[in-house]
């Protein structure tokens, strides 16, 4: 008998009424299909057992054949799900000394194919990778990890789902032509850890101008224990800082808080200080930094950063 029919499963309808189900593929025994009766709304699956819940009946001149209920019918509420099983054997043997029946080596063949069949359906409803893709590893299980594609999107690693933190403080809300505004930053986790509030300095491919170019208002009490200057080229250049209360916006070079030790670089790149000497460092809720650059010679972009520990 050839094999016409590529279906490996079939799903009908109950009714309340009908016991009897047709399928259309071919089997050689009762126990080479499986039945489960699946609640339409939930998708809950229930496996039938043979000669308990059903029985078979194989069309002996056709491909398919039908299966009976042997308790009740399946209701309108049920799907019944007839799924090809054929074990993966070859039981056909093929007579020696010239004794080939043509009937043992069709059998054989037409078995493989039913085999070939029920893989490639169970091949269809995997997650499989680009054509192509090769040398892709599964990472060893890691607890509270899900898998990903790693930086280079060459192969997969655990991930972790980060924590996100509280709102950052709120960016500036005006400056020079081209500023780029800062990025807020991470809410801090409680009382004396530190927020760093930062903004970017830019003038696209040209050097940074002298004067404003920026506001940032922090939304909490503190006390400022760090400033950094990161610029894209080693520079000489001088920001001031400027700092007064949201009634008196904007803040002038006369609510400076630098006094003589103003963000400073020096033929660098890089500077960073901690010591802060004559900065007025206290900060109140609702106060509002200004950002005026007082010098620059090459410096296309800068980004400073302020350390501020909260005690708000």
């Amino acid at each position: 008998m050839a094999i016409e029919n590529e279906t490996v499963q079939e799903i009908l309808s109950g009714d309340d009424v009908t016991m009897t189900f047709s399928f259309p593929f071919k089997i050689y025994a009762d126990t080479d299909i499986t039945a489960y009766l699946e609640v339409k709304t939930t998708k809950a699956r229930t496996l039938q057992v043979l000669g308990v819940d059903y029985s078979v009946t194989i069309n002996p001149i056709a491909e398919g054949g039908t299966i009976t209920f042997l308790i009740a019918a399946p209701a309108t509420t049920d799907w019944v799900d007839m799924l090809s099983n054929i074990a993966y054997t070859q039981p056909e043997v093929i007579p020696t000394d010239g004794n080939l029946r043509e009937k043992s080596l069709e059998d054989g063949l037409d078995r493989s194919v039913r085999q070939i069949q029920q893989v490639n359906a169970r091949f269809d409803g995997v997650v499989t990778l680009p054509a192509g893709v090769t040398g892709v590893v599964l990472p060893e299980g890691s607890a509270g990890a899900y898998i990903g594609w790693n930086s280079t999107g060459d192969n997969l690693t655990n991930l972790g789902a980060g924590v996100t933190g509280p709102t950052g403080p709120v960016g500036p809300s005006g400056g020079s032509a081209g500023v780029t505004g800062p990025t807020g930053a991470t809410g801090a986790a409680g009382l004396g850890s530190y927020t760093t509030v930062q903004v970017v300095l830019s003038n696209s491919s040209d050097a940074i101008a002298t004067g404003v170019w920026g506001d940032v208002i922090v939304p909490f009490d503190g006390t400022i224990t760090n400033v950094t200057l990161l610029a894209d080229q080693a520079a000489t250049m001088v920001i001031d800082i400027w700092k007064d209360a949201y009634a008196n916006f904007p803040p002038t070079v006369a609510d400076t808080i630098t006094a003589a030790a103003k963000p400073t670089l020096t033929a660098a790149d890089k500077s960073d200080d901690a010591t802060l000497t004559g900065w007025d460092t206290g900060v109140l809720n609702g106060d509002v930094f200004r950002f005026n650059v007082d010098s620059n010679d090459v410096a296309e972009r800068v980004t400073l950063s302020l350390e501020i520990t909260r005690s708000t």
